[in-house]
């Protein structure tokens, strides 16, 4: 009895649906926990033991729910990456928008054209664009912008100072002390790069 039951659990199994949800929940439960919370951990951790035990016939609907919680959890911080992309972006545009006319031709389509090849698509998903790409991205396009106003104080035949926050104060500003230090220190270090004839951008 006890083997006619078994075979009936893992001739269900052995159809279509079973056979392409196993298929997909090894190619789940192999990717890295980064992108999930706890409990998505825990869904991973799940789903990767009844996948090692092999115990896939008598806890299938357990690891069908695990990589349903899983692949939930992937999607929603991929579409967060997603619209971060998009803000940054947005943003990228709104602070250039006074520096485009400053520049020449060659810079300006060069960054229109960055930022437009970085705007992920409508059709974009997961499979097609990872949330690493979408987070790396978005990491470059601050630098777009600092390159735009580099740009500025070229065609001014300035040389323009590039100078870190984090190199004037590498500490958390706890206290308005230390607030008044960090400014005490960024209008310092801008005042020595325009004494040298030269522009101030504070990175």
């Amino acid at each position: 009895k006890d083997g006619v039951l078994a075979a009936r659990a893992l001739e269900d199994l052995l159809e279509e649906a079973g056979l392409e949800t196993l298929r997909h929940a090894t190619l789940v439960l192999a990717d890295g926990d980064g992108d999930l919370s706890e409990s998505g951990r825990e869904a991973l951790d799940l789903g990767r033991e009844i996948l090692r035990t092999g115990a896939y016939v008598q806890r299938f609907a357990e690891l069908r729910g695990a990589v349903e919680t899983v692949d939930a959890e992937r999607t929603h911080a991929w579409a967060g990456a997603k619209d971060e992309l998009i803000r940054t972006i947005d943003a990228a545009h709104e602070d250039a928008s006074g520096l485009l006319d400053q520049v020449g031709q060659g810079a300006r389509e060069a960054f229109e054209g960055a930022l437009a090849s970085m705007m992920p698509s409508d059709e974009a998903s997961p499979e097609s664009l990872s949330r690493d790409s979408l987070l790396a991205q978005a990491a470059q396009i601050p630098q777009l912008v600092e390159d735009l106003r580099a740009e500025v104080g070229e065609r001014h035949g300035k040389e323009v100072r590039r100078v870190r926050a984090s190199q004037l104060f590498s500490e958390p500003v706890r206290n308005e002390e230390d607030l008044e230090a960090l400014l005490d220190r960024i209008r310092s270090a801008g005042e020595e790069a325009l004494r040298d004839g030269e522009f101030f951008l504070l990175l």
